[in-house]
């Protein structure tokens, strides 16, 4: 009970002083945006204020009827409402049920924020008791008519009765009075001249509240509420008056004016902001309708509930050019602001600011540094696993990767490299404050922040990346100008918060996020633009309350900037009983970037302008003895596993890699014999790969088991670890897997592959003994499956005993050997022989010519090839019978001699005549050469068709084949070629 009567004093202690003349400011504040021009007036000439006397009195009886029914009983709080809706409120651990009386809710428009909280709600009943002994029932609700929004930028009773129904707010009919009335619940939502349906049930739900606490008849109701709300409308041009599109903005600069400078916004004051209309409209129409991103598409029954948050910035000077605070504004001045008032988680949007950018910034770490993805635990002892968003652990990558695909170890690792001091500080050069109680812990690298941080708070951190590592302060004044004409200019903090290095290359390594990584749905091809996706879990204890999914999400973000504008953007709900991100419509904030850019920012590719400080090396990718190194690649490096990354000079890779290097040679060889197959056997060399099935299956394994740890204690040891596995299978999908070749060598000393594998062990079946009689011995080489510049050397060679194995027989040189010396030699060794003949002058005929093999070694029991050479052929003389040619043929064809024809003009031998042959007769021939048979074709110029054949040698002379000319047709035998034509 002293507890919470000191948390009540607390409480009251804090709220802003009671201020009246804030409800009658006399003075309009301007606001103007970047350019000058005029969005916003503040205060009674927007509002056009009326007496109460002027106030239609059947328009006081609907607001009373259905805001406050006891308005005129109360004095500032209607304790029995309050006590029920806060029973509620406790028992569903939010606060959205108000009970707010009409007193209530001036306070609220004029003093505080529309923050559901029961701090607010506190503050707000002690100031409604406050205001009630100053001004009377009258005053209030004269005050609450004036005040209140009634839509499309619409303040006050007279502008809306005027704007909709073209009167004033004394002659208001009881249809239009209960139609207003009902508007200020929720002024976007029930809208007459946009959600026409909408405001008529609303209208009749009024109408039986004034029923109800006796202000009217039931006739009376159903005749006002017979009356269409089209018919009462009156229309103007679209927007004339609205500036609900600029409200969120407008709400972040009167924040500002009030915080930051301690001035009455409402005080007679010219604001100049850093807006920018063309992109504030931008913002707008993006969380107000499908038309650039489909928020419908949630998967969810109530998608109007997704909210979102969104701060666009400049880069270069921090000016915020536009601010979406949430989905559906009702253009409520001072509204709960998404973009500027949230306190949500920044899941993996954290990493560059808690994780890589300190180990750049202190550790000099580059993009190419590696860390091993690995099972890791959160080193306060606790065991607890630190998990990636897949369950997967992939090994020794390098941060650049790390970060691009968005795994949680590597960057809790690097948080702990650089130890949670330094890691503060970092942020703290950033914007972000810390209590000195609070404890920066390892999973503030992951997003795991107590409090949770604003759209406008991360902007701000990127922005500062983008601009070299200058921070600035974000604004939304510029200049501020006060009644008695006092200019106050911007008061913005502006510093160096990180060393350019550090910019760069998160710049560098956010980039490739955007080309390769999970922000390429953002990202627009034409441009270069970095940035990070985010999204955090529901806590399991909220998922079974409200029966979501394991994969519910409760916080979407994407933060991402060019040279030129920085943009920070969130999706979820405002409580988690709303709803929950899915899967698929996570990628909204990414589609709100892109189309940001796209619209937006400067067409063309800028990339930053990189220091001179920043070098470029070659590496090893999942090189490093230990974390935070790297290493250069070695010659027997795979070109696939080389790539080029940046470093701070005079912190690049620290020596050469030794992953990759010729192949050990495999040890302890051995072998054997069963008589029907050889076995043999061998130690793994080191760094040896499994099989791609094996790898396949174990990770499975793993990652099951990971997927159900949450501490490390569940975990079995597993050799090899997942990580390892993983780079394994990398490896094998690149050079492929380790190959074990094992080779035979026979007796004449060729190499012979008898098997190849990845496991340790052979079986070489279907070996018979006469296959082990061909070979000397054996021995194993390793090898990558892909990559034979690193085979290993030959192991130790072995023989394998085989005692029905027979020994080799060394063949002689056999040539000039008889037939019988050649049966006594391979009888005497077991050898068999088979004969052929050929014609030869080499030796004499019956005695061999050649022999296959002709050297070397044969085994017992194969057969010897050899040749015996036979008498030698001589061409005969056919030429002086008539049928020389038919008996040339007849001779040819016995002794395997081709025969070919050729005819030649001859001055005296008739056509048909022997001229002669070559070879000559009684010359050598051999089976298959060709003789060729010369005859004439008579004297040149005889047409005589028939000539007489040659008969006789008085009538052909011989003459030698050197003799006969070469240029003559020819034939084949039989089929001699006639030829008329002459030369």
């Amino acid at each position: 009970m002293m507890i919470g009567s000191f948390i009540l004093i607390k409480t009251i202690e804090t709220a802003p002083e009671l201020d009246v003349s804030k409800i009658y400011a006399t003075e309009s504040t301007i606001i103007y945006d970047k350019d000058g021009n005029i969005i916003d007036e503040l205060g009674i000439q927007k509002r056009e204020w009326v007496s109460y006397q002027d106030i239609s009195p059947v328009l006081i009886d609907a607001i009373i009827a259905t805001e406050d029914s006891k308005f005129y009983e109360h004095s500032g709080a209607d304790w029995q409402r309050f006590l029920v809706a806060l029973i509620g409120n406790l028992q569903s651990g939010d606060f959205d049920q108000g009970a707010s009386t009409l007193t209530q809710q001036l306070i609220k428009q004029t003093h505080l924020t529309s923050e559901k909280s029961i701090d607010r709600k506190i503050k707000e009943l002690y100031l409604a008791i406050k205001i009630e002994k100053q001004l009377t029932k009258e005053q209030i609700i004269e005050a609450y008519l004036n005040y209140s929004p009634f839509g499309g930028g619409i303040n006050g009773i007279q502008k809306a009765a005027e704007y909709y129904f073209g009167t004033t707010a004394n002659d208001l009919t009881l249809s239009q009075a209960a139609t207003l009335a009902g508007l200020v619940q929720a002024p976007e939502n029930y809208r007459p001249d946009r959600y026409a349906d909408s405001a008529e049930k609303r209208r009749d739900i009024v109408l039986k509240l004034m029923v109800k606490h006796g202000y009217i008849t039931k006739d009376l109701a159903n005749l006002a509420a017979a009356e269409p709300i089209t018919d009462m409308l009156v229309y103007h041009k679209s927007d004339e008056f609205d500036n609900t599109k600029y409200q969120s903005f407008i709400d972040a600069v009167l924040n500002e004016i009030e915080n930051k400078y301690d001035l009455d916004p409402y005080s007679g004051l010219q604001i100049y902001t850093t807006l920018d209309p063309e992109a504030q409209s931008l913002v707008y129409d993006i969380q107000n309708s499908n038309k650039y991103v489909d928020w419908s598409a949630t998967g969810l029954a109530k998608s109007t509930d997704v909210q979102s948050g969104i701060v666009f910035m400049d880069t270069q000077t921090g000016q915020v050019r536009a601010i979406g605070g949430g989905v559906n504004e009702e253009g409520v001045e001072r509204g709960v602001n998404f973009a500027t008032q949230l306190k949500r988680q920044p899941g993996s949007t954290a990493k560059p600011i808690f994780a890589y950018g300190p180990a750049i910034e202190y550790l000099k770490w580059g993009s190419g540094t590696t860390l091993d993805d690995e099972l890791y635990t959160y080193q306060d002892g606790s065991g607890r696993i630190v998990h990636n968003y897949n369950h997967e652990y992939q090994g020794r990558m390098t941060i650049r990767y790390a970060l691009n695909k968005s795994l949680n170890v590597p960057a809790v690792k690097a948080f702990n490299a650089v130890g949670a001091k330094d890691v503060q500080a970092f942020a703290e050069n950033l914007g972000f404050e810390f209590n000195d109680e609070e404890t920066l812990y390892e999973s503030m690298a992951i997003g795991g922040a107590s409090t949770g941080y604003s759209p406008l708070q991360m902007a701000a951190a990127y922005a500062t990346f983008g601009n070299g590592g200058i921070y600035n302060e974000p604004i939304t004044v510029e200049k501020i100008i006060t009644n008695d004409g006092t200019v106050i200019k911007a008061d913005q903090e502006s510093h160096r918060a990180i060393s350019e290095e550090t910019a760069y290359l998160l710049t560098d390594m956010l980039h490739t996020v955007m080309t390769e990584g999970t922000g390429t749905t953002a990202n627009v091809g034409s441009m270069y633009l970095s940035g990070k996706t985010g999204t955090t879990n529901l806590d399991p204890s909220e998922r079974s309350k409200y029966g979501y999914p394991d994969n519910a999400i409760r916080d979407s973000w994407f933060v991402g900037y060019s040279n030129y504008y920085t943009a920070a953007i969130w999706t979820g709900f405002n409580e988690n009983k709303d709803g929950y991100i899915t899967q698929s419509s996570q990628s909204k904030p990414w589609y709100v970037f892109n189309t940001l850019m796209k619209y937006l920012n400067p067409a063309g590719y800028e990339e930053p302008k990189r220091p001179s400080s920043i070098q470029s090396h070659s590496i090893e990718q999942e090189s490093g003895d230990k974390d935070g190194e790297v290493q250069s690649p070695s010659k027997f490096t795979p070109s696939q596993y080389i790539s080029s990354e940046l470093f701070i000079k005079g912190h690049g890779p620290k020596g050469t890699s030794t992953r990759f290097q010729q192949l050990s040679t495999p040890k302890n060889f051995a072998g054997s014999y069963t008589g029907s197959a050889l076995q043999f056997s061998w130690d793994h060399i080191k760094g040896y790969t499994l099989s791609t099935s094996e790898i396949t299956s174990q990770i499975a394994n793993a990652a099951s088991l990971a997927t159900k740890a949450t501490n490390i204690s569940q975990m079995p040891k597993l050799n090899p670890t997942e990580s390892e596995l993983r780079m394994m299978l990398k490896q094998i999908q690149i050079i492929g897997a380790t190959v074990y070749d094992v080779y035979a060598r026979d007796y004449a000393g060729s190499e012979v592959l008898l098997g190849s594998t990845t496991s340790n062990a052979l079986t070489i079946d279907n070996v018979s003994i006469g296959d082990m009689a061909r070979y000397k011995d054996f021995y194993i080489r390793a090898r990558y499956e892909n990559s034979g510049a690193l085979t290993s050397e030959n192991s130790n060679s072995i023989t394998i005993n085989c005692e029905n194995c027979s020994k080799p027989v060394t063949i002689p040189n056999m040539k000039g050997w008889t037939k019988q010396q050649v049966e006594e030699w391979a009888s005497t060794n077991g050898v068999n022989v088979s004969y052929s003949e050929t014609a030869s002058n080499e030796v004499d005929a019956g005695l061999v010519l050649s022999t296959s093999p002709a050297t070397g070694t044969i085994f017992p029991g194969e057969t010897l090839s050899v040749v015996i050479a036979s008498a030698q052929l001589v061409v005969p003389n056919f030429k002086n019978e008539s049928d020389f040619i038919s008996q040339y043929q007849a001779w040819a064809s016995l002794n395997s001699v081709n025969v070919s024809i050729k005819e030649e003009f001859h001055a005296t031998l008739p056509k048909g005549a022997y001229i002669g042959s070559n070879p000559g007769i009684g010359s050598a021939i051999s089976p298959g050469s060709t003789l060729t048979i010369t005859i004439s074709k008579g004297p040149k110029g005889n047409d005589s068709t028939t000539p007489p054949p040659s008969t006789g040698p008085d009538q052909s002379p011989d003459q030698s084949p050197d003799d006969l000319p070469d240029d003559e047709n020819s034939g084949i035998l039989g089929f001699p070629e006639n030829d008329d034509s002459t030369d």
